[in-house]
């Protein structure tokens, strides 16, 4: 897997629910891996996600007003763009493996 680099001074940027700080990542695979360490489903491969123009809302529990934000941004959390199809799709694929590698620890 090809990893995108950020443009110079470019981060991504994520918020985990509405009251939440914001973390800053060099590529979407590190933010996908971050989230799927900082968040617990009992049942995770059975979450739905939906990603949108500057965030991600996983059901259950981070929907509505306290989705997960991410997105392309500056040093200081303003956003530049959202982030592309690709990036989207590998920041899916980190999530996933890290929410399954989660589970299965717990299962041990």
């Amino acid at each position: 897997m090809k990893i995108r680099k950020s443009k110079m001074n470019e981060f991504i940027w994520l918020r985990i629910g509405d009251a939440g700080e914001y973390q800053k990542f060099d590529n979407p695979e590190k933010a996908g891996d971050y989230l799927g360490d900082s968040i617990f489903f009992s049942k995770p491969l059975q979450c739905t996600f939906l990603t949108f123009r500057s965030g991600i809302e996983i059901t259950p529990g981070f929907t509505g007003l306290n989705y997960i934000s991410l997105f392309w941004g500056d040093g200081e959390a303003q956003r530049t763009h959202d982030l592309s199809k690709k990036d989207r799709k590998n920041f899916l694929k980190a999530l996933k493996f890290s929410l399954k590698e989660n589970q299965e620890v717990e299962d041990e």
